[in-house]
């Protein structure tokens, strides 16, 4: 296993560079917060840490880090009381919550909350009694609904039609929750490992982790709500090691992972203990080939991202213990090439029409402006598959990140969706600078509601 890791190593043709990536991975070993940029500590999640680091070493630290510190203590302690709270009735309506990953590690594994940065939180629901998941996500989702949630899921349990979540979606994440007020994401799952495919539905090994790691979990309370959080060894192995190994982060190392691994490995018997819980679960390869690239006892940390023949290579490896996810998604992108490819062919010119628009006057006008409204509806199948094939289709006319242009983007996707009869406006957001092409002015209104284009990329 180890040569071959070494092998995947030589294949992926990265070498140790002075970058920002670097920087971090110096800073993660033991390397002194002064010698990374302010901006890239703060972008990277670190400020928490940085700014307890230098204060212990009496070191100077921008002040902007310090702020970043502030601002993330505010925003933790803001998140505690909102989560707390729906945990909490849903609780009252008899569902148990098991919270894991970053939150949780922020909470309860952290000295200080502000070392451990989120983007959402996390949570686990309990196999109802009953066995009638649908019952119970419908509860989960009424509940959170009532306490200001915007609740995105499956049909059956949201009217937000532009959800991600489809007919033919069976992952784990059952709802996703948006506080309208705060913006506090919070995913709520039915298992602790993402499937090999949204659409597939060999989940066996899914769900004997997920009862292993419930069966094992701890107890805890969150500002007076019980609730059940990981065994320190699993938030280890399954709530870092296999999610970032065996999901769409294929491996992609973040420098949170190095002082989570580092932390957790302190609460029990260090990597020994990590091994026979591996053996246990049967994840024993997996466990040796993250070691090799991020290992506090041995002080590695390679930060550099895996390209995509060495990210094959490693599904190659690990194939045994998960399946290839490779061929999952592959055969997934097979069945749907027909409507993808006939939808991308269509949305060619109409890209190519809004990019010469742009380059020839920035910023873009609005051609579909022009299209007489109609009264087609929009379903969340087709409004999934419209974005696809426009970003496929600003990719084929050579941008690859379609969002790094949100107006373009959005006039592209307006008009596509105008010329087939569907009554999309643009209503005019906020104020931007004339001479930034780039800025976003506007927002995709459908019957009052606004489009959220996350499948372009474009997050607000």
């Amino acid at each position: 296993m180890a040569s071959a890791a070494r092998a995947a190593d030589s294949v992926n043709g990265n070498r140790p560079g002075s970058g920002p990536r670097d920087a971090i991975a110096t800073f993660m070993r033991g390397g002194s917060p002064s010698a990374v940029p302010a901006q890239t500590l703060i972008d990277s999640g670190l400020a928490g840490y940085a700014a307890a680091r230098a204060a212990a070493a009496g070191v100077a630290l921008d002040g902007r880090v310090k702020a970043a510190r502030v601002a993330l203590a505010g925003r933790h302690l803001a998140t505690k009381q909102l989560v707390a709270d729906l945990l909490g009735a849903w609780l009252d309506e008899g569902i148990e919550v098991l919270v894991f990953k970053g939150f949780a590690l922020a909470e309860f594994v952290y000295s200080d909350p502000t070392w451990r940065t989120y983007s959402d939180v996390d949570v686990v629901l309990s196999a109802p009694a009953d066995g009638d998941w649908a019952a119970q996500t419908a509860r989960a989702a009424t509940v959170a609904a009532a306490r200001g949630f915007k609740v995105y899921g499956r049909p059956e349990y949201s009217d937000e039609f532009d959800s991600l979540h489809g007919e033919s979606y069976v992952g784990p994440t059952i709802l996703h929750l948006v506080h309208r007020q705060t913006g506090t994401n919070i995913d709520v799952h039915k298992r602790v490992i993402h499937n090999g495919h949204d659409e597939s539905r060999r989940v066996a090994l899914q769900e004997r982790i997920t009862s292993a790691v419930w069966r094992d979990s701890r107890s805890v309370s969150l500002a007076g709500v019980p609730i059940r959080i990981p065994s320190h060894v699993d938030s280890a192995l399954v709530g870092l090691i296999l999610h970032r190994t065996w999901s769409t982060d294929s491996s992609r190392l973040r420098p949170q992972d190095y002082l989570d691994l580092a932390t957790l490995a302190s609460r029990f018997e260090g990597v020994d203990a990590l091994k026979r819980r591996a053996d246990e679960l049967g994840c024993s390869a997996t466990v040796r080939l993250f070691l090799r690239r991020c290992d506090p006892e041995t002080r590695t940390l390679d930060l550099r991202p895996p390209n995509a023949l060495t990210r094959f290579w490693y599904d190659v490896l690990l194939t045994p213990e998960h399946g290839s996810r490779t061929l999952l998604v592959r055969g997934h992108e097979l069945r749907h090439l027909p409507k993808r490819s006939l939808r991308t062919f269509l949305e060619l010119s109409n890209v190519a029409m809004h990019l010469r628009r742009w380059r020839a006057s920035p910023p873009p006008t609005w051609p579909a402006e022009e299209l007489p409204d109609g009264t087609s509806p929009l379903d969340r199948e087709t409004w999934r598959l419209t974005q696809f094939a426009v970003r496929r289709a600003f990719q084929l006319n050579g941008v690859a990140h379609p969002e790094r242009r949100p107006e373009v983007a959005r006039a592209a996707l307006l008009y596509s969706l105008r010329r087939r009869g569907v009554p999309v406006k643009r209503v005019v957001r906020e104020a931007a600078r004339a001479d930034d092409a780039d800025a976003e002015r506007s927002v995709l209104m459908l019957h009052g509601v606004e489009l959220r284009p996350v499948g372009l990329g474009i997050r607000r």
